[in-house]
């Protein structure tokens, strides 16, 4: 209808007076914009009613799409410069701290010159290369533990030296002499090599140090340690490092250790002693006792026993037995005061020829009570190989527990 209107409109102006070309000019604009707002308007609603019309004859409506909430931050082309400034000093480590790190850095340093002074090469010929040469040579580092007027006392991995034919040793100096297997412990590894202080000179026995040694009963998470002779395999190396896991047990035949963790990088020939910031020694680092690719060590307190009799070449006795001590509910069950479990019984030993069993729980030993390894292994080494002991123990079975006394005949470790 406002379409006729229009066109009507239109037509008299152009046939019955002829206007001015302006106003003709003008008159067109406004015919323009009258399209433009009546096509808008009616495109609009056209839209609005045929969505409507739409839903309203298929029943249904399209479901609303649910999206997760996202805030968009708006794009920043450039950091102000006072803001790159501090996240550049973020990041930087305060002077004062690595002045810190030097120092612990300078200390460990110093004190593993320090300790170096009792090192010495061991270079053992042994049995055990291929083909025309029979012998073959390894060397191995090694620790002065002791010095009396005669000999200097040196320790070392007995792993590394047994089946030997001729030793040689290296002090600090350069100065070469020859050594003899002392004395020796396959269970935890440890020998005794012997040096004649008439075969060394007096620069050489002057400058010499012997290890002192600590107890590592205080040992704590996160104390500094490090280990020289050969950590990572290599004669005359060093690593440090922190404690990482307080100390455990280990068992072996008629004794027990205690091993530590620690932080330092496994290595497959590793070994070396163990020291504190103060540089004395709290244990020997070998990778005997590493346990799945850490790297430990073995406390020097238990081992002191076996080292005194060792250097002193008393003869170890042996019974042939592995176990620990027993709980206090199981002492409360059986009205006991103490106790050893067995564990394991060695085939062929002393304890095995006497009848002991895995299972057993020994109480005393000739009237001397008995409530785990290194109490056990003080009271066996006070006696003589050949000698007979009375074990008296607790077996249990289907009838309940039976007490026993038998009859142990110690034997000589080989």
């Amino acid at each position: 209808m406002r379409e006729e209107e229009s066109f009507a409109f239109i037509e008299e102006n152009i046939m019955e007076s002829k206007k001015p070309k302006r106003q003709f000019v003008a008159g067109a604009k406004r015919v323009v914009l009258y399209g433009l707002i009546f096509g808008t308007i009616a495109g609009s609603t056209f839209a609005v009613v045929s969505t409507f019309v739409s839903g309203w004859l298929s029943g249904n409506t399209e479901p609303e799409k649910i999206a997760l909430g996202t805030t968009v931050e708006p794009k920043v082309s450039s950091i102000p410069e006072k803001t790159k400034e501090l996240k550049k000093k973020e990041t930087i480590i305060d002077k004062g701290q690595i002045e810190d790190i030097q120092k612990i850095y300078s200390l460990i340093g110093k004190q593993a010159k320090k300790t170096n002074r009792s090192l010495v090469e061991i270079s053992a010929i042994q049995e055990g290369g291929e083909g025309a040469n029979p012998l073959m040579t390894e060397s191995v580092s090694g620790t002065i533990v002791a010095k009396t007027k005669k000999s200097v006392m040196i320790l070392t991995r007995y792993s590394s030296i047994k089946n030997i034919q001729e030793i040689n040793v290296t002090f600090m100096e350069h100065y070469t002499v020859t050594g003899s297997l002392h004395s020796y412990d396959s269970r935890t590894n440890l020998a005794i090599i012997k040096v004649a202080v008439s075969e060394m000179t007096e620069l050489v026995l002057k400058n010499l140090v012997v290890i002192n040694f600590e107890e590592s009963q205080y040992l704590e998470h996160g104390d500094l340690i490090y280990v020289v002779g050969q950590p990572d395999g290599v004669i005359d190396s060093m690593e440090f490092g922190y404690i990482t896991r307080e100390s455990s047990t280990w068992s072996i035949e008629d004794y027990q250790v205690d091993i530590y963790g620690t932080s330092m990088s496994y290595h497959n020939n590793g070994y070396g002693i163990v020291c504190n910031m103060d540089g004395k020694c709290l244990g020997i680092l070998d990778s005997k006792y590493n346990e799945e690719d850490t790297t430990t060590f073995v406390e020097i307190g238990k081992l002191r026993l076996i080292l005194e009799n060792l250097l002193n070449r008393k003869e170890q006795v042996y019974v042939g037995i592995t176990g620990h001590g027993i709980t206090e509910e199981y002492l409360e069950q059986f009205n006991h005061q103490s106790g050893l479990y067995v564990t394991e019984v060695t085939v062929g030993s002393p304890a095995y020829e006497a009848g002991i069993q895995a299972g057993d729980v020994i109480r005393n030993i000739n009237g001397e009570k008995v409530d785990g390894m290194v109490r056990f292994y003080e009271i066996i080494q006070n006696y003589e190989p050949k000698e007979t002991l009375r074990f008296a123990l607790d077996r249990e079975n289907s009838k309940g527990k039976k007490e026993m006394d038998l009859n142990v005949k110690l034997q000589k470790r080989n």
